[in-house]
């Protein structure tokens, strides 16, 4: 996914600092989900994207140029339906227990 971002400290202007997400208009299956969607280069055109020397309008034109498409992704219904514990991807994160140290007088 396409990102500008800056994580420097803030400085006089804290607008300066965080990232935005590119995206585009949503074709195929996101489309079903919301009117936007990632903007997404395979990993060399990402690359070049990222090159320092590349302008604005080339880094534009890369972009529009060699985005992929929905048939690149695999597609799954989307629902409103809550999803249940069990089918979650990571379990809740549990506390862990100080270790005990035993220090020699």
């Amino acid at each position: 996914m396409l990102a500008l971002a800056s994580f420097a400290p803030a400085g006089a202007h804290p607008s300066e600092t965080g990232f935005v997400l590119l995206t585009t208009d949503s074709r195929g299956g996101m489309v079903d989900v919301h009117d936007r969607s990632p903007l997404v280069l395979e990993a060399a055109d990402a690359a070049t994207w990222l090159d320092p020397d590349l302008s604005p309008e080339q880094a534009a034109e890369l972009a529009r140029a060699l985005a992929l498409g929905p048939d690149c992704f695999a597609w799954e219904p989307a629902t409103l339906a809550p999803v249940p514990a069990s089918t979650r991807a990571a379990p809740e994160p549990q506390p862990v227990p100080a270790p005990q140290l035993s220090l020699p007088l």
